[in-house]
C-alpha cells in the first residue's frame, strides 16, 4: 500500500487546530485591551470634568462668599467659602460641565444642588473639598466678621469646616 498520496495528514489537521486556538487567544487578549482603554478614556474624561467642577465650585465668584468693607461695597471672593443661596440654585453651566452630563452636590449627606446619584451609573467621578459655609441671606460677610471668624470668636456666622462631595456623570 501507498501512504503517501494522503492529501491531510493528521500532524497537519493538528497544526490548523493549534493556530486557530492561538489566534483565537491573540483576538481575546486584543479585544480585552481595547475594553480597558475605552473603560480608561471615559474615566479620563470624567476626572477632568469633575475636577474642573469641583474647582469652579470652590474658586467662582458666583458661587462663592463675597468679602464687602462696612459700607456694602464687595471687595472679593473668598475661596472655599460657599454662600449657601448661591449654590443651592448652581446649573451644569454654572460647574462648566458639558450640557450631557449631570451633578450633584452634597453636604453630609444632604443633596444642596443638582441631581440623586443614579444608582444604576456605572461611571459616575466624586470628590470632596473641605469649605466653609455662609447664608448671605442673613448679612453679607464684612472684614470685620471674617477677622472675627479667623480668631475664633464663637459668634462667626460661618461653619466650621465641612467636607462638600461633587459628583458628576454622563447622562445616557
Amino acid at each position: 500500500m501507498n501512504d503517501h498520496a494522503q492529501i491531510f495528514s493528521l500532524d497537519a489537521i493538528i497544526s490548523l487546530i493549534l493556530v486557530i486556538f492561538a489566534l483565537g487567544i491573540i483576538f481575546g487578549i486584543l479585544e480585552t485591551n481595547s475594553y480597558n482603554l475605552k473603560e480608561q478614556q471615559i474615566f479620563e474624561e470624567l476626572r477632568i470634568a469633575g475636577r474642573t467642577a469641583a474647582n469652579v465650585l470652590i474658586a467662582s465668584p458666583e458661587l462663592t462668599c463675597t468679602l464687602t468693607n462696612s459700607s456694602g461695597t464687595e471687595l472679593f471672593s473668598i475661596t472655599h467659602c460657599l454662600d449657601i443661596q448661591k449654590v443651592q440654585g448652581i446649573s451644569t453651566q454654572d460647574l462648566e460641565l458639558p450640557s450631557d452630563y449631570q451633578f450633584s452636590i452634597q453636604r453630609t449627606g444632604i443633596l444642596l444642588a443638582g441631581e440623586m446619584i443614579p444608582e444604576n451609573s456605572a461611571h459616575i467621578y466624586s470628590e470632596k473639598r473641605t469649605v466653609f459655609f455662609y447664608d448671605s441671606l442673613a448679612e453679607p460677610i464684612t472684614k470685620q466678621k471674617w477677622m472675627e471668624c479667623k480668631t475664633g470668636n464663637p459668634a462667626c456666622a460661618l461653619t466650621e469646616p465641612e467636607e462638600v462631595m461633587i459628583s458628576i456623570w454622563r447622562v445616557p
